[in-house]
């Protein structure tokens, strides 16, 4: 019971605020308005919900930038588990207003490329890396959602979008569609289970304005294509790691860089002066620690 509370939980916050990307992107991008929002202030909106709602689970450390980054990482996020600790190095990314991306970035007075830099600084501190790419409902093709008939409850809006940086150095993408089918919403990162979400927008009777989740498995068969679309659900990556594999409660080879032995003591741990500074030095703003560590496993799921 706690394991679904606390993971249906952090699911709805991370499905809720991607949808909130994808909207307010889409309206700060229309001709009429002029709206700001960067990549920064998408980045720290969401990182304060997620520490706002779930402030026993989440813990965030913000540091100062340094004037001259080293490298192009926005944040370091590790998730906790009871065994095994997942870390990445994570940089935003918003898609433009006339569509583009822009992963070509020189950065500091060498101009070395940011993506260049990310991927060494990943690799020589053992961690993944990763692109968030913030888009709205316009920009996306495989994980664009739509509404479902006769009025009834929209679909959630996949507006932060993961991507191993590898793969965007292997493509170096110039609008989503180069890099779409290599993206994830953030949600996989905790969850894997197959589900569809939607949004009530009216009041029906019996049912509350908001965002209800669907487990997909707890749908008849004869009536998941009309909750839910193959598009709408892109098998999840095998190797990424899951509460689950995190905790020991199965064994798995996911041949993924960022994995090591739980260490709460150091991941937990607020930083000492001299690791702050390098810490700006490397052009890390944030640490992000989401403690997993009390999610119970899945029942079916004990070493499968």
């Amino acid at each position: 019971m706690r394991r679904q509370a606390l993971l249906s939980d952090l699911l709805y916050t991370l499905l809720d605020l991607g949808d909130a990307t994808s909207r307010n992107l889409d309206f700060a991008h229309k001709s009429n308005y002029q709206v700001s929002f960067g990549e920064e202030t998408i980045t720290e909106t969401n990182l304060l919900e997620l520490l706002r709602r779930h402030p026993d689970i989440v813990h965030v450390q913000t540091f100062s930038k340094a004037q001259e980054a080293q490298n192009g990482a926005d944040w370091q996020w590790t998730i906790l588990g009871q065994k095994l600790q997942f870390s990445m190095r994570v940089q935003a990314k918003r898609i433009q207003k006339n569509s583009s991306l822009r992963i070509k970035h020189p950065v500091g007075k060498a101009k070395n490329e940011q993506i260049d830099l990310l991927l060494q600084d990943a690799q020589q501190h053992g961690l993944d890396a990763f692109y968030c790419i913030y888009c709205s409902q316009k920009d996306r093709d495989l994980w664009n959602v739509g509404g479902m008939p006769s009025g009834g409850p929209r679909l959630a809006e996949y507006g932060c979008l993961m991507v191993e940086a590898d793969k965007v150095k292997a493509k170096m993408p110039k609008k989503l569609s180069d890099i779409e089918n290599d993206c994830f919403p953030w949600h996989y990162l905790v969850f894997d289970d197959a589900l569809t979400v939607s949004y009530l927008e009216k009041t029906y009777a019996g049912a509350q304005r908001g965002m209800h989740l669907k487990y997909f498995s707890t749908i008849p068969p004869l009536m998941r294509g009309i909750f839910v679309s193959e598009l709408e659900q892109p098998k999840r990556r095998s190797n990424l790691p899951t509460p689950d594999d995190l905790n020991g409660f199965r064994t798995r080879d996911l041949g993924r860089e960022g994995l090591d032995a739980a260490n709460p003591e150091e991941a937990l741990r607020s930083r000492t002066d001299d690791e702050i500074t390098s810490f700006r030095e490397r052009g890390v703003s944030k640490r992000v620690v989401i403690d997993v560590r009390g999610f119970e496993p899945r029942e079916d799921r004990r070493d499968d």
